[in-house]
């Protein structure tokens, strides 16, 4: 069962996620209304809702997906899916690749590539009736829509009761 499935754990999450609208963005950094990026916006959401006390990565450039090669914010993504897993917070979280038949789930952790070299470089979360939250550099953390992101949606990371 996804872990978003009750109406308590929904309204945590929007509660966090409404604190953090209107936050510009800032590349690299994870302070509240101050500046986030799409991937600290993910950590910061996550770490305030209690799956785990702390989280880092090490630093990455603004464009190292216009320069670089490797899958710098998947494996940032990656590390961050491990975190979870093992904290004693009754939560894992399963990777699926994103089909057009794939149904989005109320939570979902979209990883999407925006790049032309088709690395992944971008995140949100999914909300019912077609929303995505995230974080672009001029809007800052805003909801919207998700019908033009989907042809660039990759990956979901997906929240599940840690039935033991």
């Amino acid at each position: 069962m996804t872990f978003f499935a009750t109406d308590e754990r929904i309204e945590k999450l929007q509660s966090i996620i409404q604190s953090w609208m209107g936050t510009p963005y800032l590349h690299f950094c994870r302070v509240k209304g101050r500046g986030v990026d799409c991937a600290f916006l993910l950590v910061e959401i996550f770490r305030e809702y209690g799956f785990y006390d702390s989280f880092s990565c090490r630093y990455y450039a603004r464009d190292w997906h216009i320069h670089g090669k490797t899958e710098i914010f998947l494996e940032g993504m990656e590390q961050l899916k491990e975190v979870i897993d093992v904290a004693p917070n009754g939560v894992r979280v399963e990777k699926l690749y994103y089909t057009p038949s794939t149904e989005l789930k109320l939570g979902d952790w979209l990883v999407f590539s925006m790049s032309p070299k088709g690395l992944r470089n971008h995140s949100g979360i999914y909300f019912p009736e077609g929303k995505l939250t995230h974080s672009l550099e001029y809007d800052g953390v805003i909801c919207e829509k998700i019908e033009k992101y989907l042809p660039k949606l990759d990956v979901i990371f997906r929240f599940v009761e840690d039935v033991v």
